[in-house]
């Protein structure tokens, strides 16, 4: 008995490449969401979860959601089979579950809004279809570039903007996150990249680089090239306002040689280092850098000097910017230094503030395109 060819009408192919371009689109959007967006997120809630045991692999776990929301996806399928030109909405609970996964939070009202409208989104655009034949039936078969086609990634994208838009996790957060997991990795560099050209910060991303800048031997060089917060309160945790969100406070105090026990704030450190008669570890590029970020020089140069530095032409640039800040403001100081081309710089940047005298917020913007990342607007430009 011979057997009969089956044919496919244009209609169920276009079926077939609408459902196969709705798969992809989620696919490759669902795994940069959660690979790249909430990476850093994901190990937070992980962590939290399993109190600070959990293994996670970001690829394998992302993979994993994907696989997950796919077969969500198709369970959605079956469900609302009779509806298939509008397959993009079948997908509307697997982006629910991206939220759940990444950002949804019980107590957290909007949370509930946005996973209730993601659930909820099938049921109404099923509704308007049926009611009122909706706006996208005129075109007949779906192709390629057809109207439909491009009316279900509209929905997709409009899913994932939702989920994107509504995030319980500033930048600020986003850059604290990234960098302890740069750190914990032991990429420094990585973990000084974070969130570089960015004005956003506060007290514990300063501490974040403080300690990653120590540890790359930079501290000195490049730690005023960021917009720093929170004074020398933030040169370690103090479970407050200055605080890790993976890692461990033992790993920074360890670090610097002091017990979580015996701090007490800055004057801890200042206590610890005169004590060890001008160390030069770690500690002492933290006293030197508490007072630069209290603005006390004659503090800083006191702590110079009890190092025992000779030249001070090889101190990184930010201790000589505020040498050069020290000898131009102090009468009676108790060192000379002079460095030419900084003298320069620094007489350049009086002279471009007093230009914008009678615009304070023209000065401030000209003086910080041209010496942003110096000591010296730091000093006369950050509260």
């Amino acid at each position: 008995m011979a057997r009969r060819r089956v044919r496919y009408s244009d209609k169920d192919n276009g079926s077939i490449i609408l459902r196969i371009m709705c798969a992809v689109v989620f696919c490759v959007s669902a795994f940069l969401y959660l690979f790249v967006y909430q990476q850093d997120v994901i190990a937070l809630r992980l962590s939290r979860l399993f109190d600070g045991d959990g293994y996670y692999v970001p690829l394998v776990f992302s993979v994993f959601g994907v696989l997950a929301c796919q077969v969500l996806q198709l369970v959605c399928l079956h469900v609302f089979r009779h509806e298939k030109p509008l397959c993009a909405v079948t997908y509307f609970p697997s982006l629910a579950l991206l939220w759940l996964i990444a950002e949804f939070d019980v107590s957290d009202a909007g949370g509930w809004a946005v996973l209730l409208t993601l659930v909820l989104m099938p049921f109404v655009l099923m509704f308007m279809l049926g009611r009122h034949g909706f706006f996208m039936w005129q075109v007949r078969h779906v192709r390629t570039l057809s109207r439909r086609m491009w009316i279900n990634v509209m929905f997709l994208s409009a899913g994932f903007i939702l989920i994107s838009c509504c995030s319980n996790y500033d930048d600020v957060m986003r850059f604290r996150l990234k960098v302890e997991r740069m750190i914990a990795s032991g990429r420094y560099d990585k973990a000084l990249g974070a969130g570089y050209y960015a004005a956003d910060t506060d007290a514990s991303l300063t501490m974040l680089r403080i300690y990653a800048l120590s540890k790359s031997n930079r501290l000195g060089e490049r730690l005023f090239g960021y917009s720093l917060s929170g004074g020398s309160g933030a040169l370690l945790p103090d479970g407050k306002d200055v605080k890790f969100l993976l890692l461990d406070d033992a790993l920074v105090y360890g670090y610097v040689g002091l017990d979580a026990a015996e701090y007490r704030g800055f004057s801890a450190l200042k206590h610890r280092f005169f004590k060890e008669k001008g160390c030069n570890g770690p500690l002492a590029d933290y006293v030197l850098c508490g007072y630069l970020l209290d603005k006390n020089l004659e503090g800083f140069v006191k702590s110079l000097l009890a190092c025992g530095i000779k030249d001070f032409s090889s101190l990184p640039r930010h201790y000589r910017e505020a040498l050069v800040l020290y000898c131009r403001t102090r009468s009676g100081h108790i060192l000379t230094y002079k460095n030419e081309a900084m003298d320069a710089d620094y007489a350049d940047m009086q002279a471009l503030g007093k230009k914008y005298m009678l615009s304070p917020k023209e000065r401030h913007s000209a003086v910080k395109d041209a010496y942003g990342r110096t000591y010296w607007y730091y000093y006369y430009y950050v509260n």
